[in-house]
This record gives structure tokens, C-alpha cells and sequence, in this order.
């Protein structure tokens, strides 16, 4: 059964570079170490000045982050590559490689979905996530 991802080249995938979006406004970090980002929304077509005269459009759109994923956006800040990514985490959780890099790369694939972080790999454009 195929699951519409390519198959990953893990030597060449853990060399790529995360680096955290520039679209992101501000945060704030709650007291449980969540996070809650701040972005702004994609203009859609209904959005031109006609409609916002009608319908006020919110300008920001706001994402909550449990603490993990908190902790790993926060390790992106200036780019880190996905191998120390994963050590790190490891070593946090007190995991083995393979069980951080299946849980690690869920959270990126999660925080590419909303667009929070970027990733740069060396071998071009095609994702491989």
C-alpha cells in the first residue's frame, strides 16, 4: 500500500538543513513550555478590498505547539541539520536513533504542513518528506 511519500535515502536525508520560517511574526511561550506562534494568512482571491469592506478578514492566524514540538522549533532557530536534530533529541528523551528519527520527522513533517519551518537539502528541490 503506498503512501504518496517517496522513499527516503536516510544518508542523504539526514544531511539536510531546518531552518525556522521567515513568516513568523512572534510567539509566546506558555507556562506549560507550549508555544503559540503568530503568522500571517495567505491572501486568498475572495480577500481583494471589495470583500474586506463586506467581511473583515483576520490579517493573523494564530498555531498552538505542545512542548516537544515546542522544544524542536526551538532548535531550528539558524539552522540545524536533521542529524543533529535527531542526536539531540535522542539524548533529550533518552531514545535510540531510529525511535527519535520516526518521532522527529513527524513533528517536521507536522510543522511543514503549517509552514513553520523550511528545509534546505543539498541534493535540490524534491521533497522527500
Amino acid at each position: 500500500m503506498k503512501s504518496g511519500y517517496k522513499e527516503i535515502h536516510w544518508p542523504d536525508a539526514l544531511k539536510a538543513r531546518i531552518y525556522l520560517s521567515r513568516t513568523i511574526r512572534d510567539w509566546d511561550r506558555k507556562e506549560d513550555r507550549s508555544l503559540v506562534v503568530e503568522m500571517p494568512v495567505k491572501q486568498r482571491w475572495y480577500m481583494n478590498p471589495f470583500f474586506s469592506a463586506l467581511f473583515p478578514f483576520r490579517q493573523t492566524k494564530k498555531i498552538g505547539i505542545d512542548p516537544v514540538g515546542a522544544c524542536i522549533l526551538d532548535r531550528c532557530i539558524g539552522g540545524v541539520s536533521l542529524e543533529s536534530l535527531i542526536d539531540w533529541f535522542a539524548e533529550e528523551e533518552r531514545l535510540d536513533f531510529h525511535e527519535s528519527r520516526l518521532l522527529v520527522v513527524g513533528y517536521l513533517r507536522t510543522l511543514m504542513v503549517q509552514e513553520l519551518v523550511v528545509i534546505d537539502h543539498p541534493a535540490g528541490k524534491e521533497s522527500w518528506f
